[in-house]
């Protein structure tokens, strides 16, 4: 989606994924999903760094830019969306289920159904701010049991909402 978008300045994609993930740097390699190579294309990225990793292994696989923890995740998406480069029209989400921890989110998330209430919750506030629609996607997700779970935890949200 970042490279679709690169330096247009009517979207701004703000993506939370793993910083050290086989499809991403199969494809393309993982110094796209830095913070540096978000900024250069003008968008956000939030890299987390699996908790088997230790800190100085960022710099070791010479990637630059800043990276997150589990723990710093939610709070690192809420700095980002009150960052904002403009006031959205409309607001995307894709929320990838596999981030949660029972899911492939194991150790790099850690995320919980009340987790996706929170960043829902975190996008509603800023769509009600800015007086825009959310258009919500579905994705991510292998474990169907866990996916339906935190999907519905999503859906309700925006539904009470």
């Amino acid at each position: 989606t970042q490279a679709i978008f690169a330096h247009d300045e009517n979207v701004y994609c703000l993506s939370i994924h793993s910083g050290i993930d086989l499809y991403i740097e199969k494809m393309a390699g993982s110094h796209l999903g830095t913070t540096t190579a978000g900024e250069e294309t003008g968008n956000c990225n939030i890299p987390l760094l699996d908790k088997s990793f230790e800190d100085d292994f960022w710099a070791e696989v010479e990637l630059s830019g800043k990276f997150y923890r589990a723990d710093n995740s939610i709070s690192a998406f809420q700095t980002a969306l009150d960052n904002l480069p403009w006031t959205p029209d409309m607001i995307m989400i894709f929320s990838g289920y596999d981030s949660h921890r029972e899911d492939c989110g194991k150790n790099i998330t850690d995320w919980t159904n009340e987790d996706f209430i929170t960043l829902t919750q975190s996008v509603l506030q800023l769509s009600s701010q800015a007086n825009c629609p959310v258009l919500s996607g579905h994705g991510g997700g292998y474990n169907l049991p866990v996916t339906i779970a935190a999907a519905a935890a999503h859906i309700k949200t925006l539904a009470n909402e």
